[in-house]
């Protein structure tokens, strides 16, 4: 089939002919593109007021539905405005297809409206950067652009279209196939399979780490099997975080920034980790650094620029994480004889009851921020998709028993940590998953530049859950100050305007002050969830009220 005209109506067609569902983008944004995708039975072109809150919806949707996802901009100050939720995807590895258009090519260098070069900041910020210079590149660069996205690690791409190739005339062959959505996959060499199975087979205290790279519907399954196979402690990245269900007796949440002392002290005791989906970045190894670079560690990639990056000595094996799980299982002989580790076994058993005894329950009036988490548990039997900051109470959230990431997922951002965009994420999360239980927890400062994500959630009846820390201010710098003595600019009070602000859009609004109350609050909202209405929680506590212990345990306390 081939289709004649402008070249928003021709991306449209290919886009939904491939499977895509949804264009992100502010209203007005990319001079034609949403306009286009609205035409098509297939897509929907899903806006915002405000650039950041869009990006932020098309990360949450890619993350949620293991797909890439479209964000549409304009030249110049919309493609900047919106640089902020890029830069996180590129942090995050989340495949973006930012598509623009630009400056003519007959204007370019004249001082055009909103004439911008984009390409060189682009180019920071993505894996691949292109401007279409000539209409016979149109249909190719699409394609390139989608096959950059997934392939190796996920990340943003980026497309601009001269003002004056919108025309045409194009004739594209749509014959060619859909565009790639999925990436290609590597299975690594039978003679490393081996090879990794015999260490795996001689440790006596292994310790199994997922991150990011395995979600993925298949990976759970053979990640939980290998490690049960091997008596393997099981941790995740907070990427990663949702690959495993944390009630199993192996299991033991996050690695690095976000883990409890209980469970940390396995990670010092281990003698070999098998990380699989993961960069290893700083916060994923904060507080075990040096055990991993004195232990015998496997690392599995899907991108080779992921391996050998962090730490030294390392065994680097290119591969996908499904595949490379599989080759694993299907690698041990029905005749070894599986060495003995119960005695490891009963260790995890021990940390993991001391876990449940130390952090498993919280006082509301000393604790409302953990008293929160923990209550999710119980928010929907079925999985919370839990979309996390990284301010500072929040961080509470990272640590397991405190959540316990059980059937759902979380969503958290990379190692950018941008405030407000987890606003916009909940909302894509949402159109991924619309049964599914949206809750995102943030603090005030971060609400204070997402909000607009509340107009966007009434607008299109998004039942989600925000849950707000008011702690009066911006708590990360201000610990930071407190150490130092210093006190600029952190303290500020969010005011009694934010109940009118949610019953003025039609939300739900509660402000427990015990059990009692938050567990009646949680319980309304996601009735008001289910109605297609969204929920603001607020949540008091003092800014150097019960701070996070590996908060405090990496950096010190302020006193």
């Amino acid at each position: 089939m081939s289709m004649d005209g402008e070249i928003w109506g021709l991306y449209a067609k290919i886009l939904e002919e491939s499977g895509i569902s949804y264009v992100f983008g502010m209203v007005g944004e990319g001079e034609g593109l949403l306009e286009a995708a609205s035409q098509c039975s297939g897509l929907t072109a899903c806006t915002a007021r405000d650039q950041r809150i869009a990006v932020g919806m098309a990360m949450g949707y890619a993350q949620i539905s293991r797909r890439p996802a479209v964000y549409t901009a304009s030249p110049g100050p919309g493609l900047v405005n919106g640089l902020l939720g890029v830069l996180e995807a590129h942090s995050g590895s989340v495949p973006l297809i930012i598509i623009s258009s630009g400056t003519s090519r007959k204007a370019k260098g004249t001082g055009a409206f909103q004439e911008f070069d984009s390409l060189p900041m682009m180019q920071a910020v993505t894996k691949w950067s292109y401007r279409v210079e000539h209409e016979s590149k149109a249909l190719w660069a699409l394609q390139r652009a989608f096959h950059m996205a997934v392939n190796g690690r996920p990340g943003p791409v980026y497309l601009e279209i001269p003002h004056d190739l919108v025309k045409g005339p194009y004739s594209l062959d749509l014959e060619t196939g859909p565009l790639p959505l999925a990436p290609a996959r590597i299975r690594p060499a039978a003679d490393l399979i081996e090879r990794m199975s015999g260490l795996l087979h001689e440790a006596e205290k292994p310790v199994f780490i997922a991150g990011g790279g395995c979600n993925d519907n298949s990976v759970g399954a053979l990640f939980t099997g290998l490690a049960e196979h091997y008596g393997a402690a099981m941790f995740t990245t907070a990427s990663g975080r949702g690959v495993v269900d944390e009630r199993h007796r192996q299991a033991f949440g996050n690695v690095g920034l976000y883990t409890l002392p209980e469970a940390r002290a396995l990670l010092e005791e281990a003698d070999l980790f098998l990380v699989i989906g993961s960069q290893l970045e700083e916060t994923a190894l904060l507080g075990w650094e040096e055990t991993a670079a004195g232990r015998l560690l496997i690392h599995v990639d899907c991108d080779y620029s992921s391996l050998m990056r962090s730490l030294t000595g390392e065994l680097p094996v290119l591969g996908d994480a499904s595949l490379t799980l599989q080759a694993l299982l299907d690698a041990v002989p029905a005749d070894r004889g599986q060495k003995s580790r119960d005695n490891w076994l009963e260790r995890q058993q021990q940390a993991k009851a001391a876990l449940i005894r130390l952090w498993g329950q919280a006082d509301y009036e000393r604790s409302p921020v953990r008293s929160a988490f923990l209550a999710l548990t119980e928010f929907d039997a079925d999985g919370v998709i839990l979309v996390q900051d990284n301010g500072l109470h929040d961080m509470w959230g990272y640590s397991y028993p405190i959540f316990t990431s059980a059937a759902g997922r979380t969503l958290v951002p990379g190692e950018q940590t941008a405030l407000g965009l987890p606003m916009g994420a909940a909302l894509g999360a949402k159109l991924a998953s619309a049964e599914s239980s949206v809750v995102t927890i943030i603090g005030d400062g971060s609400f204070a530049m997402g909000q607009g994500a509340l107009i966007t959630a009434a607008e299109r009846r998004l039942g989600i859950t925000f849950v707000i820390i008011n702690n009066q201010g911006y708590s990360w710098p201000r610990f930071q100050q407190a150490k130092a003595g210093y006190d600029i600019g952190c303290e500020f009070v969010l005011g009694s305007e934010l109940e009118p602000q949610v019953r003025t859009l039609g939300g739900y609004f509660a402000k427990p002050r015990n059990h009692e109350e938050l567990a009646a609050a949680f319980k309304e909202a996601k009735r008001r969830n289910e109605n297609g209405n969204f929920a603001l929680i607020e949540i008091e506590t003092g800014w150097d009220q019960d701070l996070p212990v590996t908060v405090l345990e990496q950096y010190g306390d302020f006193q």
